[in-house]
C-alpha cells in the first residue's frame, strides 16, 4: 500500500471548502471541492469520534492534493455523526446501538439536506459510504438496509453486527448469510464492497472471518467484493488514511478522458487506434456481437468490471505520443506464413523518470489458445503497472493456427524480446531485465518460458528477473478430461494427451530454471488447482514463490478493478521489489 506523499500532508494551493451543516439539534460537516464534482462520499468515525475525527487538516490536505493533480475525480464530503447530542456513553455497545439506528436518520434527514448543498442530484452509482472502526460497521448497516442509496461500500476496519457486538469474527456464517439475504431482500442491484483493514488491526479477526464467510456466497459476492489486508496496518487514524489515500483514486480515478457511455463500437472505430483494433480481442469480429453496441459503462456492469477506460485512455495516450505499435514479423516472413500476421508487440512506457532501473513487465493476455483478450487483459493491467513506474509491452500471438500452436506461440514469445532487443535505445530499456505477466492460456505461456526445453534457454535468451502467472493452467494431468478431445490436443501440441502429459509441455516437472513468481487466482476458479500444484512445485525446489488466492470471485478478473482481487499488479512488483 502506497505511503501519503509528504507534500500531500501540506496546505494546497486551491484547497475546498469545509462547512458546517445544521439540522435538528446536530450538524454534519461538508467538504466542497475547489473542481465540479458529481461524486458524494459519506464517511462516518470510529467510536468515540465525532464530525471532526476526519476533517483534519492532514486529511483535509490529502484530498485537496489528490484532487488537484488529478489523481482522483473531485468528490463531495459529508462527515455526520452517529451519537446523539445527549450521548455520553460511547462503549462499543452502546454505539453499536446508535449505528443501527443511524441508517435512518442518514436516509431521511442527512443525505436531503447534504445534496441539496450540493446543488446535484446524484445518483445511486454517484454515491459512498465509508466509516472507520464503528464507521465500518455503519457501512455494513447501510449495506443491510440501503441498497436503494449506495452502489459504493468501503468499510474500513469494521465487521458487520447484525448478528450482535463483534458479529463478524463471532459468528461469520451467519453474518455472511445475513448479508447475502439482506442483498437479495432488496432486489440483488449491481453494487461493490471495497473491505480494508491491517494485518495487526484489533479488528482484523472479525473483519477477515466476515469476509472468508461471504464467499459462500459466490451469487452475490463473487465479482463484487475486494478485500484487502496491509500488513503492519493497525487500529488508528494515520493508517485509515493511508488506506482512503489508495482506495479513493481506484474507487474514483482521475477525471475519466473516456466518456462511459459511448460504446466500445465508437471507440474501436478511431482512426487513432486503427492498428490496435483488431486485436482488442484477436480472431474475433466484435463488430458482429452486441457487445459492440452497448456503452462501456454497460460493460463494466454486465461483463468486464471497470477497467476498459482506463485501457482505452492509457491506448489513446500512447497513439497520440507517435511510435507503439510493432509488427512482430517482416512483410517477407508473412508472406512464406500468412499466420504470422496477428502477431504484434505494443509499447506503453511509465512517465516515471526512475522507469529504466526497472525490469520492464511483457504482459500475455489469456484467451482460450483461440483469442488474445488486449481489452481487458491487456491495455487496462498496462495501465496499472505504467502508474507503478514499470515500462510495459503487449504481446499480441498468434492462435490461427492448425498444429503446434504452443511451440509457435513460443517463437513469438523470442521474437519480441529480440525485437525488444534490437530497438533498446528507441524503448529505453534494458532489454535482458524483463519480468513475464500473463493470464490463464497466457499464465501457461509464461510459465512454460521457464522450461529449459522450450523456452528462455532453448531460444539462447535471458531468464526473466521474475514472473506473474495469472490464474494459469499450468499442468495437462490435472484436465484429465483434455483427453477425451484429441484434435485440440493435437492442434496444441502436436501430439497425444499422454505424451504431452510426458513432456516438457508438463510445466511442474520441469520447473526447475524458474525465476521468483507471484501466483495470483481467486477461490471460485477451477485453476486455483493449478495456482497450488505450481507454489508447491515452486516451494519444493526452493524457487521463491507467492501465492494468492482471492477469497471471493472467479476466473477472468484481470486487472482486478470493480472486482475481486483489486491492486494484485501493485502487490507484485512490491513483493518483487522485496526479494
Amino acid at each position: 500500500m502506497l505511503p501519503i506523499p509528504q507534500e500531500y500532508l501540506a496546505p494546497c494551493t486551491n484547497p475546498g471548502q469545509v462547512t458546517n451543516v445544521p439540522y435538528g439539534k446536530k450538524f454534519f460537516v461538508l467538504y466542497t471541492p475547489v473542481k465540479p464534482a458529481k461524486r458524494i462520499l459519506y464517511l462516518i468515525h470510529g467510536g468515540g469520534g465525532d464530525q471532526y475525527a476526519f476533517f483534519c487538516p492532514s486529511f483535509l490536505n490529502m484530498v485537496d492534493h489528490l484532487i488537484a493533480e488529478e489523481k482522483m475525480e473531485p468528490l463531495f464530503i459529508v462527515s455526520p455523526c452517529f451519537y446523539s447530542p445527549e450521548e455520553t456513553d460511547k462503549r462499543p455497545a452502546s454505539s453499536g446501538v446508535a449505528v443501527k439506528k443511524f441508517c435512518r436518520e442518514l436516509r431521511e434527514e442527512i443525505m436531503p439536506l447534504a445534496e441539496r448543498e450540493a446543488g446535484l442530484r446524484f445518483e445511486r452509482e454517484d454515491r459512498v459510504i465509508s466509516g472507520f472502526s464503528m464507521g465500518g460497521v455503519t457501512a455494513w448497516y447501510a449495506f443491510l438496509q440501503a441498497l436503494d442509496l449506495f452502489y459504493w461500500f468501503l468499510p474500513l476496519s469494521g465487521d458487520c453486527w447484525v448478528c450482535g457486538e463483534t458479529g463478524g469474527g463471532k459468528y461469520p456464517e451467519e453474518t455472511a448469510k445475513a448479508l447475502r439475504d439482506a442483498a437479495l431482500a432488496q432486489g440483488n442491484p449491481d453494487f461493490r464492497i471495497r473491505a480494508i483493514t491491517g494485518s495487526k488491526d484489533i479488528a482484523f479477526p472479525n473483519l477477515d472471518a466476515q469476509i472468508k464467510a461471504m464467499a459462500a456466497y459466490p451469487d452475490v459476492f463473487g465479482r463484487t467484493l475486494i478485500y484487502d489486508v496491509w500488513e503492519g496496518g493497525v487500529h488508528d487514524y494515520e493508517t485509515i488514511f493511508r488506506y482512503l489515500y489508495n482506495a479513493l483514486p481506484r474507487l474514483f480515478g482521475a477525471p475519466p478522458r473516456i466518456d462511459m457511455d459511448r460504446t466500445l463500437g465508437e471507440y474501436l472505430s478511431d482512426p487513432r487506434i486503427r492498428l490496435i483494433a483488431p486485436d482488442a480481442i484477436t480472431n474475433w469480429d466484435l463488430s458482429k456481437e452486441a457487445m459492440w453496441n452497448k456503452t462501456l459503462r454497460q460493460i463494466r456492469q454486465e461483463h468486464f468490471g471497470g477497467g476498459l477506460a482506463n485501457g482505452f485512455e492509457r491506448l489513446f495516450a500512447a497513439a497520440d505520443g507517435g511510435n507503439w505499435y510493432e509488427p512482430l514479423y517482416t512483410q517477407e516472413e508473412i508472406a512464406r506464413d500468412e499466420t504470422k500476421k496477428g502477431a504484434s508487440l505494443v509499447w506503453l512506457p511509465s512517465s516515471e523518470p526512475d522507469a529504466k532501473e526497472k525490469p520492464y513487465i511483457l504482459l500475455v493476455p489469456g484467451g482460450g489458445f483461440v483469442n488474445v483478450w488486449n481489452l481487458t487483459e491487456g491495455w487496462p493491467v498496462a495501465a496499472q503497472f505504467n502508474r507503478l513506474g514499470y515500462n510495459v509491452f503487449i504481446l499480441s500471438y498468434r492462435v490461427a493456427m492448425e498444429e503446434h500452436i504452443i511451440d509457435r506461440e513460443m517463437e513469438d514469445f523470442a521474437r519480441a524480446l529480440r525485437r525488444i532487443r534490437e530497438n533498446e535505445e528507441k524503448y529505453s530499456v534494458r532489454w535482458d531485465r524483463y519480468i513475464p505477466c500473463g493470464f490463464s492460456a497466457g499464465g501457461y505461456l509464461v510459465c512454460l518460458w521457464n522450461v529449459a526445453e522450450k523456452g528462455y534457454a532453448a531460444f539462447g535468451l535471458p531468464k526473466p528477473q521474475a514472473v506473474f502467472p495469472l490464474y494459469p493452467v499450468v499442468s495437462w494431468k490435472l484436465d484429465t478430461g483434455d483427453d477425451d478431445n484429441p484434435s485440440m490436443i493435437k492442434r496444441m501440441f502436436g501430439c497425444t494427451y499422454e505424451e504431452a502429459c510426458g513432456s516438457p509441455f508438463e510445466i511442474p516437472d520441469h520447473a526447475r530454471d524458474f525465476p521468483p513468481c507471484a501466483v495470483f487466482v481467486a477461490a471460485g476458479d477451477e485453476l486455483a488447482a493449478h495456482a497450488r500444484l505450481l507454489a508447491r512445485t515452486l516451494e519444493g525446489l526452493h524457487i521463491p514463490c507467492r501465492l494468492e488466492i482471492g477469497p471471493t470471485g472467479g476466473h477472468g478478473f484481470a486487472d482486478g478493478s470493480d472486482m475481486c482481487m483489486a491492486g494484485w499488479t501493485e502487490r507484485a512488483v512490491r513483493w518483487f521489489e522485496r526479494l
